[in-house]
């Protein structure tokens, strides 16, 4: 795979999952082999991006900029990074607490993937904001989450970016299902800190830089773009029209997904 940090961790690959921006990160069930201890291990190539954002900008400003923020922050509801993320040779490998699926996932938003074998090689659909439904590998068909399960995860991320507005003083930008991730204890987890931006204050404004498009149309990657942004069906319409925005972006994606839960 081309980094040292998965030396140190036995991976299990037949029943991997995914999660993150564009669920771009292939995640897979990993054990310490000095310690035993159970982790999650995610994986991103950079020669498996859609074509349209495989640049090393997009890889920069965007992938490992979620992995070095993660890091910084801790709260309960916040996904545990246990080892520093290691960039080697284009391979992004993160070290966290363990994880079952993202909620995208159980939504049905198989993107990358791959029921057994090496990372998925795969080619997806490109939709903003969108299930990609296929067929449902057995170990993420049986997990049900009863009308309780996903009250408690509401309340658990309106904790967390409580948290993140008031003590943090950060808008997360990208609240969606595919940066919210089930742990083997029932718990939601929020990651995908790609877009963050730090504030004074929950009401600072702050300006909306990103492309939602439209995008041109003799770009045939254009279809790409959408994984490189946040979940459109999720964005506040300030952000999507490029105006300025603040925490309250954050609720009203909240919103979007209590709605589409």
């Amino acid at each position: 795979m081309g980094n040292s940090l998965l030396k140190q961790y036995e991976v299990e690959r037949s029943k991997g999952v995914s999660g993150g921006v564009g669920m771009l990160y292939q995640i897979f069930q990993g054990k310490d082999r000095k310690t035993g201890q159970a982790v999650s291990i995610f994986i991103v190539q950079k020669k498996n991006l859609p074509r349209g954002i495989r640049t090393e900008q997009f890889w920069e400003k965007v992938i490992k900029k979620d992995a070095s923020t993660m890091v910084k922050l801790r709260h309960p509801h916040i996904l545990d990074v246990k080892r520093a993320p290691l960039d080697e040779r284009g391979v992004l490998v993160i070290v966290t607490e363990p994880v079952v699926c993202s909620i995208a996932n159980l939504m049905g938003d198989l993107r990358s993937i791959q029921a057994m074998g090496s990372p998925a090689q795969t080619k997806s659909p490109s939709r903003s904001g969108s299930s990609i439904v296929g067929q449902m590998p057995p170990y993420l068909a049986d997990i049900k989450l009863s009308m309780l399960d996903l009250k408690n995860g509401l309340r658990q991320l309106v904790e967390c970016l409580d948290f993140m507005h008031r003590s943090g003083r950060m808008v997360h930008g990208n609240v969606c299902p595919s940066n919210i991730y089930l742990t083997p204890s029932g718990h939601w987890k929020l990651a995908g800190f790609s877009f963050s931006s730090k504030i004074n204050s929950p009401t600072t404004p702050i300006a909306s830089t990103v492309n939602f498009g439209p995008f041109d149309q003799s770009n045939r990657y254009k279809a790409d773009l959408f994984r490189g942004i946040p979940e459109f069906n999720y964005s506040a319409p300030e952000m999507v029209l490029r105006k300025q925005y603040d925490c309250r972006a954050d609720v009203f994606a909240l919103g979007q997904i209590a709605y589409h839960l």
